[in-house]
């Protein structure tokens, strides 16, 4: 989403602004309360691009830039959202994998050739299914930030609480 916020074709900054997007933008330095118009709602302009391209530094675009989408390991497959797990895994779209919550998905008994190793969807604890494991714990809530641990074929969960 930031991508598309630099962009020049971006046509709703909001999502990006509302989902994570101020806090990104306050890091680097642009204080959003100077776009809040007369009736408290915030002006997404071009001057605000404009600054945070001049300061975000050309690492960091280059990071965000070389980022992928998800990871195939082995028998997993990492992605933030989920997957639709009527489709192949070459065939996920882009939109599913980023924000998915279909009720297909969630089921324990959903079937499929890789493990989905995912977030998105704050639980909890863990959730480990037979071909899903959800690893978000809320951290943004709970303070308790999860992983998955895998080394020698063993599966390992650690926790910041």
């Amino acid at each position: 989403m930031l991508l598309e916020f630099i962009s020049e074709n971006k046509n709703n900054p909001f999502e990006w602004i509302y989902n994570g997007g101020s806090e990104t933008l306050e890091s680097y330095g642009i204080d959003l309360s100077e776009h809040i118009d007369n009736d408290m709602d915030l002006k997404i302009d071009i001057k605000i691009k404009k600054k945070f391209i001049q300061l975000l530094p050309s690492s960091h675009l280059n990071f965000f830039n070389q980022l992928v989408l998800n990871y195939t390991y082995d028998d997993y497959f990492f992605v933030h959202a989920g997957i639709n797990p009527t489709i192949p895994i070459e065939m996920q779209e882009k939109e599913t994998m980023i924000w998915t919550r279909e009720e297909d998905f969630f089921k324990p008994t959903m079937k499929y050739n890789k493990i989905i190793v995912h977030g998105h969807t704050p639980q909890e604890k863990i959730e480990k299914f037979p071909c899903r494991i959800n690893i978000d714990t809320g951290s943004f809530y709970s303070g308790k930030l999860s992983c998955l641990v895998i080394k020698n074929e063993q599966l390992s969960f650690l926790d910041t609480l």
